[in-house]
């Protein structure tokens, strides 16, 4: 396949980026995004896991998948995060813009 024709499939896939629900035969559910960039993708996966293994660090001993999906679940229902996961959960270089999202989602306020 021609690079511009998966260049061009990964333009269209990311225009039609979404979150879906699914329901599985055990009785729970998945919620997965789809079609986001992989970079985004990736982006947000290292930051739940590097908040998860964080808590991992400070004593919590469940396994990495089960802290890293109870964080994205307390970030979407909007819980207040602690400190040290909010700050793992903002970019290294302090973006304000992204500061004020995890303000808004985690119920914390943004330093002055």
């Amino acid at each position: 396949m021609a690079p511009e024709t998966i260049e061009e499939r990964a333009r269209e896939a990311v225009a039609r980026r979404r979150l879906e629900l699914w329901e599985t035969p055990s009785g729970t559910a998945d919620l997965p995004l789809r079609d986001l960039r992989p970079e985004e993708a990736r982006a947000l996966f290292n930051k739940i896991t590097a908040a998860a293994q964080g808590l991992r660090k400070d004593g919590d001993r469940r396994p990495l998948d089960l802290i890293r999906a109870d964080l994205a679940t307390r970030l979407l229902h909007g819980e207040p995060m602690p400190d040290a996961v909010r700050t793992l959960l903002i970019s290294a270089d302090g973006d304000r813009e992204e500061l004020a999202t995890a303000d808004a989602v985690g119920g914390t306020a943004s330093p002055p």
